[in-house]
């Protein structure tokens, strides 16, 4: 009965553990200063106001390590504190030297934005909206069907949307009008926002019900902001002296995807939502927006998404489990030659991980990256313990001894030997969780190292209590002959070895130094490994040049990447370039998830010459 209900606890705990691509719950000490510059003109002036940034949050105590960043248009700075640093101290105290700087910064930045890192914050899926030419305000159709369509998904925190800006009323003063008619621009600008607001008006009280009340006066069109009098002794309006239009506003830059004008989108989940769960529900909200008619034309393409990644990795995980158990169980039959046996053993191997999942789940972890190694590494250790006990238990049965009495005897004489080297195993993990004070390092290896270390006891115990009573019912004492190679190994290595140690051990130690060889040909870098599934070409153009200029190029890059786009193996190419830079990136059509085993075929046949590639590698790619 005890087997059956960690079975069933096992499977419940597996069936409703989160699955995450990355372990959520470390708190990075980090907050973020930017400020948006309205009249965007050269980076040098933007890096004059990060500076001013920079020098105010530097004067914030207990700050570690601080990273800006400038560009036309704005400049943001991220300030890393030290460890155990109190946020909401650290944010209280920035805002403050952040308004003593205020002063010194140019008029058009009318606030300084301040916030704290979440992961919640980072996109779990990134998309791309393309349109035709068709449509005047693609914005407004975006925010007013898209939007708010993802939003309602249950676990959607946050939508975001970067691409074309919506329409814009554009007051474009007449200079000679306005000097020869004496109107003073910052009054007329004072005056416009007055009327413009909403303003709560209190609240009345009216058959028993408390009813609020909003004193609203916004403009509802272009005529009535056209026909505001700026000037009430000569009766002059604001059209007398400027262009009053609404359309969308002059750009300095170029977002498109495929050659199509595009938007894109980043979808952030809920603080405790499921990822795939969300990601789901995303995808099939849009699968039905494509079916709406105010929406016909538009494509919704996805960048980015993490609950497919998520579902690739437990499914690779499974995968890897299963395959790591046959090969397990293959080796452990050509040694001990008897199916009951390996059997027999081989049961260690899904217990030992139920038991962990079932752990993972009472903590409250997940599935992710990090759980999923430990979990791997711990695939090949928890057999050991089964093997060793087993082993002793067929070795009394083929003495004679009774079943009972050979599982009972068999698992208490090696019992003691197989707890000391399963603990000697566990307390390697042990210096790699405790042995840094770096908060991050020991989150990780904390998520890493747990799932080994109840794997391993889980191991243990199960070799202890299920594997005697699995080799009493479903043993035999048949006897089993050893291997051949096994028997010629004894007889032959193992002499020639005791009779020349000195030989030997020059043997041995050659080969220990060969080790060299092959490490000295291994490829080494310093960086992460790049993201084979796309490729980003950057370019810096001529200063001074206009945007019209700029396109030409980018677009001479596109039509180059586009003529072999088939080549490259290319599913989507996005191109954002502004005056004096730009940048191009490559979006490689992913391969269908096959087993290894026809990976390795088809590597084999294109090594052989007897198949070729349908398009060219990642690195052939860089080259070209």
């Amino acid at each position: 009965m005890s087997l059956v209900a960690l079975l069933v606890v096992g499977y419940i705990a597996y069936t409703r553990i989160p699955l995450t691509l990355f372990p959520g719950g470390f708190d990075y000490p980090r907050l973020f200063a930017w400020a948006n510059y309205p009249n965007a003109g050269a980076v040098e002036v933007e890096q004059k106001v990060v500076h001013h940034l920079e020098e105010a949050v530097a004067q914030v105590s207990q700050v570690k390590r601080i990273r800006s960043n400038a560009y036309s248009g704005g400049g943001n700075v991220q300030v890393e504190f030290q460890k155990g640093t109190d946020l909401q101290l650290a944010f209280a105290e920035m805002k403050d030297r952040l308004d003593r700087v205020m002063p010194e910064l140019p008029d058009e930045i009318e606030q300084l934005w301040v916030r704290r890192w979440d992961q919640n914050d980072i996109p779990i899926m990134e998309g791309v909206i393309t349109f035709g030419s068709q449509y005047a305000d693609p914005r407004q159709l975006i925010d007013t069907y898209v939007e708010p369509a993802l939003r309602r998904v249950d676990g959607v925190g946050n939508i975001e949307l970067w691409g074309s800006p919506s329409k814009q009323v554009i007051v474009e003063l007449d200079q000679g009008k306005v000097r020869s008619h004496r109107i003073n621009v910052f009054e007329t600008l004072n005056s416009l926002r007055a009327q413009n607001l909403t303003v709560p008006g209190g609240w009345v009280i009216e058959g028993g019900k408390k009813i609020y009340v909003r004193s609203v006066g916004r403009f509802q069109d272009i005529e009535e902001i056209a026909n505001t009098v700026v000037d009430p002794e000569h009766h002059l309006r604001l059209d007398d002296i400027a262009e009053i239009s609404y359309k969308q506003p002059q750009q300095d830059w170029v977002n498109r995807i495929d050659r199509k004008e595009a938007m894109a989108f980043g979808v952030t989940k809920a603080s405790g939502a499921n990822v795939v769960e969300v990601a789901d529900g995303v995808k099939e909200a849009m699968e039905k927006l494509k079916d709406h008619p105010q929406l016909e034309g538009l494509d919704f393409k996805m960048v980015w998404n993490q609950g497919d990644q998520v579902t690739n990795a437990v499914d690779n995980l499974k995968n890897s489990g299963l395959w790591g158990g046959l090969f397990a169980a293959i080796v452990l039959f050509f040694f001990l030659r008897a199916v009951r046996i390996t059997l027999i053993i081989t049961l260690a191997i899904p217990l030992s991980l139920l038991t962990t999942i079932t752990a993972l789940y009472f903590i409250g972890w997940s599935l992710n990256m990090a759980t999923m190694m430990g979990l791997m590494l711990s695939l090949g250790l928890v057999v050991d313990n089964a093997i060793v006990i087993v082993e002793n238990i067929y070795r009394k049965r083929q003495e004679g001894i009774a079943p009972r009495t050979a599982s009972v005897e068999g698992a208490g004489e090696v019992g003691l030997a197989v707890t000391m080297a399963t603990l000697t195993t566990v307390v390697v993990f042990l210096p790699l969780i405790l042995m840094s004070d770096e908060q991050m390092f020991s989150f990780w290896m904390l998520r890493i190292g747990l799932p080994v270390i109840v794997g391993l006891v889980a191991s243990l115990l199960i070799a202890l209590i299920f594997i005697p009573l699995a080799a009493l019912k479903l043993s035999t004492k048949k006897e089993r002959g050893e291997s051949r190679m096994i028997l010629w190994s004894r007889k032959h290595y193992v002499r020639w070895v005791l009779n020349n140690r000195l030989d030997a051990f020059v043997i041995a130690l050659v080969l220990f130094a060969s080790i060299k060889i092959p490490m000295d040909g291994m490829e080494r870098t310093d960086n992460q490994e790049r993201n084979e599934v796309r490729m980003d070409l950057a370019f810096e153009m001529p200063s001074g040049q206009s945007l019209d200029q700029a396109e030409k190029f980018m677009t001479a890059v596109e039509d180059t990447v586009m003529a072999r786009k088939a080549e490259y193996n290319v599913e989507m190419l996005r191109t954002y370039f502004r005056r004096g830079w730009g940048r191009v990136t490559l979006f490689f059509a992913e391969e269908e998830d096959v087993e290894w085993y026809e990976v390795a075929w088809d590597n084999l046949s294109v090594a052989l010459g007897l198949k070729e590639r349908e398009y060219l590698s990642y690195k052939e790619v860089e080259k070209n």
